[in-house]
């Protein structure tokens, strides 16, 4: 279908002055999480299920017969033996049944029906691997922790039906917002966000700090009531951006399909045909492991791969281990209007203009990375093999940008010795020893995440994902699925997302492109709000009749072009190079605003510019024309936060994660460190201290929002049985935070917490953008 001929008339008939400002805005929260498993190997179901697993069987009689060297085996008992912290990030949980309640076990019951919508077709074919039976003969399930943390809110829920209405009702709403990304938990708003009372970031910033508590509430009743600590497993659940070093190497030594039974979610619930689901997340794996094998002709043609001497790329990829956090925001405006008429015209006015807003948007997203969000990474020497460095960036950039950033990035690399430059050419082994013996120190990543992952699907020249018209992403899938890029069942992938009524229930966007945040509640609340503003500016554009479509041309190279600026930054690069003539006409107008620019002396035709200089120029853009938008949204303090972290390295994410590890090195840099100690260790910083960061907050947080809520007598509305959780509410959450930091909370205090918890969930769904009348007591 072509583009409507959207003129002003047109256009005051589907737009307003209002969108995306203030009392317009809703918002949500997407959190993917990490989890380890912590116990011996002989408990853990991980290590337990590998070594049942009849590939490791095969191995070792293989070995044996000689039909096999006999490293391979000894790759594998060298990863389930040298586990010192005995962590086992990604494990199922094996609970013994008789700890679960009767409303558990119907639930449980449940989701193993093979049609949720006909429970006559009966159950999972795969049901049996969840049911399994413990050393001691008894009975036990076997689950991923996505799927623990459900059935714990679902057990909380069993055992206070008698205690606590309030508990139990709102409980039962929030069962379905514990659902599983592809391996990763993934937790989404318990409630939907609106800026009555304050800004939008700070609403969904409590929010996001409330329920990643709530989370760790039940992770830790999990480990209690379930007795997985008294049989020799503790669960651990906490932001962690990045696939875990050890699985990583786990996926190197075993074929595909097993790695997909160790870690691919069975997708028990939050699906009525689950089996399907699962299947889905398997041709996700399948997909990605294809297409970045599929990098490797292009890279070639790139000129970046030169002769036959590479790494081959894993043919089990595991960047959908990778933990991101999703920000939406929606429009009640577009979202009314479109509800109450699904017309062709509003449809296709909402995908015309969604498209134009994300072209607009793309170009400020190097504002966020780095500076609120960060994944920071060290890679050795011996893996600077474009092949393995660039990851999906050749599907992601065309030619030209991809052996720019590439040449750059080899210069920012520290292998220089002697005035020559060296570079891994052949075998591990010589690469190694060159390494150790030149220490040559490999490079510093502040966002590996976001280049670890297909994050954004590029157009070609015949298709294009953002032009404005209906089912374009589809047409754009179905050409990458035929050259083996992409696959067209799959998701349509970009940095911000249009969302739309039709398929997702309102009309919005969703950032995507966040990695990990160290301060959970402020780099919420100034994310969201910048990301608001952003919209609101790009709307205000468009309103205005400064940009139209033909102003941000779809093609590869206008798409490559304001993309490379995230990734560059991403990667830590000073400079880009832009088209001096660029067809971009909004890319032309930041450059007006750059002090810094000049013409390419090694690219003809080409301006270099400093990513510093472009995002001051984007300051002073949105000074000039979105300080008015700012205000309206209440958000000067988030605008100001940005300008802090832009002028000032060491106020960014990026700076301080990495700042956690070499402080206790007392080492300025991480190139100063060890590439496998300091990931290591970054690891263990998410999982320890970060998490308790987190968690702290979270109780700051509820604490404070419980007593305005007291005071404002919004509890008191509710039943009186329920207010004796609320005696010494202080002491109880004092307790309850120096108890979580020693690791012996107790059970009675966990359950005091999440019905308090519940309670203040209930009050706020009460007056939020979501109805809940039903609740209401």
């Amino acid at each position: 279908m072509g583009i409507i001929d959207f003129n002003n008339s047109r256009k005051e008939r589907f737009l307003a002055p209002c969108i995306f400002l203030s009392g317009d805005v809703t918002a949500g929260i997407e959190s993917e999480y990490q989890t380890a498993v912590e116990g011996d190997k002989e408990i853990v179901d991980l290590p337990v299920y590998l070594r049942r697993s009849s590939y490791y069987s095969n191995l070792i009689k293989r070995t044996k017969n000689g039909e096999y060297q006999p490293y391979k085996l000894k790759e594998i008992e060298d990863y389930l033996n040298d586990n010192k912290k005995k962590i086992w990030e990604n494990s199922f949980v094996i609970i013994p049944k008789k700890h679960l309640n009767n409303y558990v076990l119907s639930l449980i019951d449940y989701d193993m029906l093979s049609d949720k919508t006909d429970p006559s077709l009966g159950y999972r074919k795969d049901k049996h691997l969840f049911e399994t039976v413990n050393r001691n003969g008894e009975k036990c399930f076997r689950f991923p922790v996505s799927y623990m943390l459900r059935i714990a809110l679902a057990d909380f829920i069993g055992e206070v039906k008698t205690q606590s209405s309030i508990a139990e009702r709102v409980g039962k709403k929030l069962l379905d917002h514990f659902s599983n990304d592809n391996t990763s938990p993934e937790v989404t708003s318990f409630y939907i966000c609106e800026n009555i009372k304050e800004n939008i970031g700070a609403h969904l910033a409590k929010e996001n700090v409330k329920r990643y508590l709530f989370t760790q509430l039940l992770t830790e009743y999990s480990n209690k009531k379930f007795g997985l600590m008294d049989s020799g497993q503790r669960v651990y659940v906490y932001h962690s951006p990045l696939t875990p070093t050890r699985q990583q190497k786990l996926n190197s030594l075993i074929p595909d399909s097993l790695y997909r039974e160790l870690f691919i979610s069975p997708c028990l619930a939050g699906w009525n045909r689950g089996e399907e689901k699962k299947k889905y997340m398997e041709l996700c794996h399948l997909a990605l492991s294809r297409s970045h094998l599929n990098t490797l002709e292009k890279l070639k043609d790139a000129g970046l791969i030169k002769n036959n001497l590479i790494v081959l790329p894993n043919t089990s990829n595991t960047s959908l281990t990778n933990n991101g956090i999703h920000i939406s925001i929606g429009s009640k405006f577009l979202t009314d209007k479109i509800k109450k008429d699904k017309s062709l015209f509003n449809l296709s006015a909402e995908k015309y203009y969604s498209d134009l807003v994300v072209k607009i948007v793309e170009h400020f997203i190097p504002l966020l990375t780095v500076t609120y969000s960060a994944s920071v990474y060290r890679i050795p020497f011996h893996k600077i093999h474009p092949e393995t460095i660039l990851g999906f960036l050749p599907h992601e950039l065309d030619f030209t940008h991809l052996r720019m950033i590439y040449r750059r990035w080899i210069k920012k690399v520290h292998n220089k010795r002697f005035g020559h430059r060296f570079m891994p050419k052949g075998p591990l082994w010589w690469d190694m020893i060159l390494e150790k013996g030149l220490m040559l120190k490999g490079d510093y990543l502040p966002d590996f995440r976001v280049l670890d992952y297909f994050v954004s699907i590029l157009s070609t020249e015949t298709a294009s994902g953002l032009d404005g018209k209906l089912n374009n992403q589809q047409l754009l899938k179905k050409e990458l699925h035929e050259m083996g890029i992409f696959d067209e069942r799959l998701s349509f992938y970009a940095l911000y997302r249009g969302r739309y009524v039709e398929n997702n229930g309102y009309s919005g966007f969703e950032g995507r492109f966040y990695s990990c945040f160290y301060n959970l509640f402020d780099d919420t609340k100034h994310c969201t709000n910048l990301q608001t503003l952003f919209t609101a500016l790009a709307y205000k554009y468009i309103m205005s009749g400064k940009l139209t479509h033909q102003d941000i041309p779809d093609t590869p190279h206008i798409e490559s072009e304001r993309r490379q600026i995230f990734f560059a930054t991403a990667i830590g690069l000073p400079t880009v190079y832009i088209k001096s003539d660029t067809k971009n006409s909004f890319m032309l107008y930041i450059l007006s605003h750059c002090e810094k620019i000049r013409n390419s002396r090694r690219y003809p035709g080409y301006l270099r510019l400093e990513i510093k200089d472009y995002m001051s120029a984007l300051l002073k853009i949105i000074n000039k024309d979105a300080i008015d938008i700012a205000e309206n949204l209440s958000i000067i303090d988030s605008l100001n936060d940005l300008k802090i972290r832009i002028k000032n390295e060491k106020e960014t994410n990026a700076y301080k994660i990495s700042r956690s590890i070499t402080a206790q090195h007392n080492k300025k840099s991480p190139l100063d460190i060890n590439s496998d100690i300091f990931n290591s260790e970054i690891e263990e910083f998410y999982r320890n201290q970060l998490r308790l960061k987190h968690i702290e907050e979270g109780f700051e947080i509820l604490k404070n929002d419980i007593l305005k809520k007291i005071k404002e007598g919004l509890i008191t509305n509710y039943h009186t049985k329920d207010l004796y959780l609320f005696d010494e509410l202080d002491n109880l959450l004092q307790r309850a935070k120096n108890r979580f930091n020693n690791g012996i909370l107790t059970l009675e205090d966990i359950t005091k917490l999440l019905s308090i918890m519940l309670i203040d969930i209930s009050v706020e769904m009460g007056y939020g953008g979501k109805n809940c009348a039903d609740i209401a007591l």
